[in-house]
């Protein structure tokens, strides 16, 4: 079968005996990869990747162009439900919403979600922030803060709960200590929302992620090894689940605001 390289090179980099390309804190996977539509390719330092660890992981096998450029409606929608089971109806409106919010004209270059605070947001659980990068960009999860989310865990799980922890501890990087702190309502439900869909996609239960997927999915963009979704996940449990990570992580905010102030 025909084989294809393709390794991600940054001046300075170097490569590790693990097979990923290490700098600063960034991991970034370099595979050998069969041709085969669907199998893990990495990016080229060329192509457009997200700060959506998701969507990037769709373009490395191939679900959505490779590239990750000038991606259509249906093609964005037809991947989410392909490969994350995700209901008609919410890949529909995360797709139009992604396209009209960041897109050009009627498509979509990944790199277009980097706009910050419109789908990209502070607070965000793998890759950080524009007051920790220099307002720099950052589309690549970092290996510090994946690392940080594993270490909250018993070591085989990442429950929703590890999650909820982490999100509030990132949030309060940059004082947002409510939800009214955000920008405005649609981007702290998209922030909040994130845990609830990194477990109801890829969780092995409704409760949490193995601590394999975690580092496979977040950290290197890549779908587990024979990965098929448990579940299709829907509008109103996103909603759902939403609301309620909203009202523990403000609670979590509450909580700890009070312990500071009894110290």
């Amino acid at each position: 079968m025909f084989i294809e390289q393709r390794t991600r090179r940054w001046p300075g980099a170097r490569i590790s005996g693990d097979g990923f390309v290490k700098e600063g804190a960034l991991l970034l996977p370099t595979m050998t990869t069969t041709s085969a539509p669907h199998d893990f390719i990495a990016p080229q330092s060329t192509d457009s990747r997200s700060p959506c660890p998701a969507l990037n992981a769709l373009a490395n096998h191939g679900y959505l162009p490779r590239d990750g450029k000038n991606i259509n409606l249906f093609q964005l929608i037809g991947a989410l439900r392909r490969a994350y089971g995700i209901s008609l109806p919410l890949a529909s409106i995360l797709s139009a919403g992604a396209i009209y919010l960041c897109g050009h004209g009627t498509k979509l270059d990944l790199a277009g979600l980097q706009k910050h605070d419109v789908i990209e947001h502070d607070g965000s659980l793998v890759h950080r922030d524009l007051n920790e990068t220099g307002g720099t960009e950052a589309p690549f999860p970092d290996s510090e803060l994946i690392d940080a989310i594993i270490k909250s865990s018993d070591g085989h799980v990442v429950t929703l709960e590890n999650l909820i922890q982490h999100k509030q501890i990132r949030e309060s990087r940059v004082n947002i200590n409510s939800l009214a702190d955000y920008p405005n309502g649609l981007l702290a439900h998209f922030s909040r929302g994130e845990p609830v869909l990194v477990v109801a996609v890829m969780g092995e239960s409704n409760t949490g992620i193995s601590v394999e997927r975690a580092r496979t999915w977040l950290g290197e963009e890549r779908l587990p090894e024979g990965f098929v979704p448990r579940q299709t996940t829907g509008l109103l449990g996103l909603r759902s689940g939403t609301n309620r990570l909203i009202t523990e992580v403000d609670a979590l905010h509450a909580q700890i605001a009070s312990e500071r102030r009894n110290e």
